[in-house]
Order: structure tokens, then C-alpha cells, then sequence
């Protein structure tokens, strides 16, 4: 594999598709559309603050603890993002609580975490957000397959919970709905990262 594929924000080696904590989020986060949305925002509130904040203060960040001050600053943005949603939308943090959480572990797999000693805050802005939008990306996608088939609906954030449009009615309801539930996001996470891999390893061996 080249390099270029190796580095790359999606094809490469710790793309969203390969990351074990950026899989868990794109598996809670998007049974719903509203959770993906919000869940968007936050990827993007917290990748971009903890990693500005995190490159300019790089000089009095001791390296040997250098992971559990990226999280304690990334938890820090992350009860920020969690205390300004609870006052636009109660419900929906109680509903998003655990993928809050989840964030500052997915952006300990970033190449800003990973690159910090190389990287300058302006680079390093770049990469989050595009790495934030990515990820972003992924889980509304996913939430655009899921909440249809298990709810025959969309939904949209709103400031009492989810405001849903219904476009269906599920009469054989079982197997649509498993695609809700964790274990069928696990099932279509899979045939996603088998896609993901076919993909990239033709084009890998098309570029050899």
C-alpha cells in the first residue's frame, strides 16, 4: 500500500472504517437520524476545540502522559458539548449521553493525537475537521439506511426530543427492525468494512 493510502483521512490505516471506537459510535449513534445529527455536531465541537486547544498548548504537555491529557482536554469539551445540548434538548442528552462519552476515545485515534509532535494548530485544525466531518459523514449515512427500514420514518433534533416524519407503515416489522438494534448495526457495520477493504485493496493494487 502506498503511502498516500496508508495517511489517507478515510482509505488509509486508521480510517473511521478501522477504528474500534470510531465502530462503536457509528453503531449507537445512528439508529436513529436525530442522534446522527447531533452526534455530527459533536464529532465536530470536540475534534476542533481539544485539538486547537491541545496544538497550542503542546509546548507543557508532558509527553509521557500526553494521551490521558488529550482526553481529560477532549472530557473537558465533551461535558461542554453535553451541558449546551441539555439546555436546547433534555431528552436528547439523556438519550446521547453514552456517545458523548464516546468522542474523546474516538479522537485519541485522530492523526492529531497521533502526529501531535509534528503537527502545527493550523495543520492540525485541518485534520480535525475534516476528520470530524468524515466520521460525521459515515454515521448519518448509516442513520439514512437504518432508521427507514426499522421505523419507516426519519427524524430531526428538536427541543422537546426527535420530531419524526413518517413515510411508511411496517407491517412485517421484525427484520426491519433488528436494523435498529445493535446487533443489526454490527451487521451492517461488517458488510460495510468488507466493502470498505475490497475497495481500497484494489485500488492499492492497482497503484502497485
Amino acid at each position: 500500500m502506498s503511502n498516500y493510502s496508508e495517511n489517507h483521512p478515510f482509505w488509509g490505516t486508521q480510517g473511521p472504517l478501522v477504528s474500534l471506537s470510531s465502530g462503536a459510535l457509528l453503531i449507537l449513534s445512528s439508529p436513529r437520524l436525530a442522534f446522527a445529527l447531533i452526534t455530527a455536531l459533536a464529532l465536530i465541537f470536540i475534534y476542533v476545540l481539544s485539538a486547537v486547544v491541545s496544538l497550542c498548548a503542546k509546548k507543557i504537555i508532558p509527553r509521557a502522559g500526553r494521551y490521558l491529557v488529550l482526553i481529560f482536554i477532549a472530557g473537558f469539551f465533551s461535558g461542554t458539548f453535553a451541558l449546551i445540548l441539555s439546555l436546547v434538548s433534555p431528552l436528547l442528552v439523556l438519550e446521547l449521553n453514552i456517545v458523548i462519552l464516546l468522542v474523546p476515545v474516538s479522537f485519541i485515534g485522530t492523526s492529531v493525537s497521533k502526529n501531535f509532535d509534528t503537527l502545527e494548530p493550523d495543520d492540525g485544525l485541518y485534520e480535525a475537521v475534516l476528520e470530524a466531518l468524515i466520521l460525521g459523514g459515515l454515521i448519518t449515512g448509516f442513520a439514512l439506511v437504518r432508521e427507514p427500514l426499522a421505523y419507516g420514518a426519519l427524524s430531526v433534533p428538536g427541543s422537546r426530543g426527535i420530531i419524526e416524519w413518517a413515510f411508511a407503515d411496517q407491517k412485517n416489522p421484525y427484520f426491519p427492525r433488528l436494523v435498529s438494534t445493535s446487533a443489526g448495526g454490527c451487521i451492517l457495520l461488517g458488510y460495510a468494512v468488507v466493502l470498505f477493504r475490497k475497495i481500497r485493496n484494489e485500488n492499492s493494487g492497482g497503484g502497485a
